[in-house]
């Protein structure tokens, strides 16, 4: 058994031994470093986002309700106020229930000190936070006091906003901030609870309703709710929801509705879309490991064939083989060790890059990411067991030498030695492979989505989020006619094509308008639960114009369709081949909700084309209506310029300015901001993975350089006399790429095989790729053609310049 004194006089020997040996030391540090950087890093992510608890009590109990479709018709539906009630009365498997807004977290214009800027606040009902049960970090949190008729408008925030806006002061308790016309006071800073999605404050219902910005979202939020509840212990989600199931029976059969419920837990509805893209990214910075440990591998494998005369002189002197293995095991630890503090400190700068390039919307990102004491656990545990098993088989093949045969002054490499250097090459391509396979697919995804077909012009688009702070624009007359006014004078302005006002802005997600459900006039019932859910607009008539949005048929909605003239609607193209096909629409009627509504009817005047307006990676079936017979929600506008946005800029905030010095323009910009945050996310993982592709790739490079210069070396002689009996130049270069693509050609099948058996896990990831896209796995295998002849050009030439003759006349 050997002391902890004993060991650590070797480790100190071997940290000498590595400074006089600086040119095995310095690559070997580097490539491990760059493994070890590189699994820190997507640990600290992996554990803020996935790991960390969550801000809440018993999260395992936590869930969230809504309604789909069975019929595929729709996703999320909300739940109805009147089912919440039902529900809270007679549930026996839930321990608390509570309400909040279905439409995500709204963006409401926040005024203070002079300044206009948004907040994306979530509606919530007053119960909220107890049955979340999150705790104030300071001051207190909703109550349901602050959700009845007559209270104080109140408002609590997250700590990232309490710590962007006010610098995380407590004098920010009791300051007032103005959301759109209402003045709220701030009660509360609570952790990031981020529900609502996105929500970084919250505000009672009631609080909502006295400031709600126009008719129609006064309803939503009246009506449409999704649902947050606790299960009691020992309840699990499947009793829950056919509890659920049972007591909304009645209620949906009174609606005409076709839906069921659906429960997740908090955990999953906060982070389940990011469990994926962030474990596969794990396992690829895993795999840029593995290989930076076979070249560690390498590089002691070929430091004990240079050592082995040294190793045999020993043994032959009487030095145990388990003493030589130990200082072999020592260096390699010492260098680990000396990697991961190299790794810990380049990963406290890499990682705040990271953060930097991360959608702001990862949950917990911004405020969770670090390097703290797990991670730098996980670090350490990590990079030992590495080190650790690379250093003890390299150490135990290394040692393995007869004495007799070298002491003789014959210089041979061991068989296993070679034999365990080529199938590390083998192991390091098959893992860079399936890596560049995998960010080649993710990569083709990005292309696609930026590259897919909007169904509206795009180019010189641009959209202007106002604030219209009075209160007569609250009077929906008033405000149109400010719209149209303001409207025609922007588009006075020279480059300006068309302008139109808008209610809901590009990639509104859950924040758009939806009717989830709509029939058609002479359908039943069951034909009408199989219709799409509609993304609902509200539209002015220069829309299709501006927007740049194909009328295929029939009309579009005109001034000319008022509030005195019977409801017309236009329906995208994939309605009408939905609901009608092999017909035209054009004259058909259709009405809000199920067969037995008692909702008007709208005639079909056009078809429009399919957009992706409302989200980008599914296009929406799409129901224009007339602002001016429906529900007129408009507060921006839309501009098409055939000048650049930046030399029109300063004209539009100057008519704004001249129709009402009191409106606030809270945002200028083009259509490529909005579509930057649907790519935000696909974006973040791509260019991730292409980084750790990037990196496989030159780990890899670098091992099958250093193997093809091994095998150069060791074959010197024989390339020598091959050249002397006639071989040429060709045949020489022939000899070493045979064994490189020898060793890339095993090392590709294995990484195409890797690949295969990832494609399912990259599946839900993707977007008008296949997981094994035969043109991404061939450039692929291009990349690795490339690097293939780049690590072994100067095995090459040094092959092709050996001098037979002075090689005979050493001999």
């Amino acid at each position: 058994m050997v002391s902890i004194t004993a060991f650590t006089e070797e480790l100190r020997r071997a940290v000498r031994t590595l400074w006089r040996s600086r040119a095995f030391s310095v690559p070997a540090v580097l490539t491990l470093g760059i493994g070890i950087a590189g699994v820190t890093v997507m640990s600290a992510l992996v554990n803020a986002v996935l790991l960390q608890p969550l801000p809440v009590r018993d999260q395992d109990r936590l869930i969230v309700a809504w309604w789909t479709s069975n019929t595929g018709g729709h996703a999320h539906v909300p739940f109805g106020a009147a089912a919440v009630d039902e529900i809270e009365r007679h549930t026996r498997l839930l321990e608390s229930v509570a309400a909040y807004a279905y439409n995500g977290a709204i963006q409401f214009a926040a005024i203070e000190d002079g300044s206009a800027s948004y907040v994306r606040a979530g509606v919530v009902d007053g119960d909220f936070f107890r049955v979340v049960g999150t705790a104030a970090m300071i001051g207190r949190t909703l109550e349901p006091s602050d959700n009845e008729n007559g209270a104080e408008p109140v408002l609590v925030i997250d700590e990232g906003l309490w710590r962007r806006r006010y610098g995380g002061r407590a004098d920010a308790i009791g300051r007032r901030v103005r959301l759109q016309t209402q003045s709220f006071r701030i009660v509360g800073v609570v952790p990031a609870v981020d529900l609502p999605r996105g929500a970084e404050a919250w505000i009672s219902m009631q609080g909502f309703l006295s400031n709600a910005p126009s008719p129609q979202a006064r309803v939503s939020i009246e009506r449409d709710h999704d649902l947050v509840s606790r299960l009691r212990p020992g309840v699990t989600i499947p009793q829950a929801q056919a509890e659920l199931s049972a007591l909304t029976a009645e209620y949906r059969r009174r609606i005409g509705s076709e839906l069921v419920p659906v429960i997740r837990s908090y955990e999953e509805e906060v982070v389940g879309d990011l469990q994926t893209p962030v474990l596969l990214l794990f396992g690829a910075v895993g795999l840029v490991l593995l290989i930076a440990c076979a070249n560690l591998a390498n590089l002691l494998l070929q430091r004990g064939e240079e050592r082995s005369a040294e190793i045999a002189v020993r043994r032959a002197l009487g030095a145990a083989r388990r003493q030589l293995t130990r200082q072999v095991l020592a260096e390699t630890l010492a260098l680990g060790a000396i990697s991961a503090v190299a790794a810990l400190v380049s990963s406290w700068w890499s990682l705040e890059g990271l953060v930097a390039l991360a959608p702001t919307e990862l949950p917990r990102i911004m405020t969770e990411v670090r390097i703290d004491a797990r991670v730098v656990g996980f670090t350490l545990l990590i990079t030992f067991a590495a080190v650790a098993s690379t250093g003890l088989v390299s150490a135990l093949i290394s040692t393995r030498v007869d004495p007799l045969v070298h002491l003789r002054g014959a210089r041979v490499a061991s068989a296993t030695s070679r034999r365990g250097r080529r199938t590390l090459v083998v192991a390091q391509i098959a893992f860079a492979v399936t890596v560049l396979a995998a960010a080649g697919v993710l990569t083709q995804t990005l292309l696609q989505l930026r590259s897919a077909d909007m169904g509206l012009a795009t180019d010189r688009l641009a959209f202007v989020d106002l604030f219209l702070p009075r209160p007569e624009y609250e009077e929906v007359g008033r405000r149109r006619q400010f719209l149209q006014e303001l409207a025609r004078d922007v588009q006075a302005i020279p480059g300006v094509g068309a302008v139109t006002p808008i209610a809901v802005r590009p990639y509104a997600g859950l924040s758009g308008w939806d009717t989830p459900r709509f029939a058609v006039e002479g359908q039943s019932a069951d034909e009408a639960a199989r219709n799409p859910s509609l993304d609902l607009q509200s539209i002015y008539p220069e829309h299709f114009d501006t927007l740049g949005i194909n009328v295929m048929e029939g009309r579009g909605i005109t001034v000319a369709d008022t509030e005195k003239t019977p409801p017309v609607a236009v329906v995208s193209e994939n309605v009408a081949r939905q609901v009608w096909p092999g017909d035209s629409p054009i004259g058909k009627r259709l009405k809000m909700g199920g067969v037995d509504s008692k909702a008007g009817w709208f005639t079909v005047i056009g078809v429009a084309g399919t957009t992706r307006y409302r989200e980008l990676a599914q296009p929406r079936a799409t129901l224009y209506v007339a602002a001016a017979q429906f529900v007129d929600g408009a507060g921006s506008l839309a501009i098409r310029t055939s000048a650049p946005l930046e030399t029109i800029a300063g004209a539009v905030r100057d008519r704004v300015r001249n129709a009402d010095p009191d409106v606030f323009v809270l945002q200028l910009e083009p259509f490529t901001t909005f579509l930057a945050r649907p790519l935000a996310r696909p974006r973040f993982v791509a260019w991730l993975s292409n980084i750790f592709g990037a990196t496989a790739l030159l780990l890899a490079a670098i091992g099958l350089y250093a193997v093809m210069a091994a095998f150069v070396r060791q074959r010197t002689r024989e390339i020598g006399v091959r050249v002397a009996l006639g071989a040429t130049n060709a045949d020489v270069r022939w000899l070493i790429l045979g064994e490189a693509l020898w060793l890339a050609g095993a090392g590709t099948a294995l990484g195409l095989a890797g690949a295969v058996v990832t494609s399912g896990l990259l599946r839900g990831l993707l977007f008008g790729v296949q997981p094994l896209d035969p043109a991404t796995l061939a450039a692929a295998m291009a990349v690795l053609v490339a690097t293939i002849a780049v690590a072994c050009y100067v095995p090459v030439r040094r092959a092709t310049r050996v001098d037979p003759l002075l090689l005979l006349k050493a001999e």
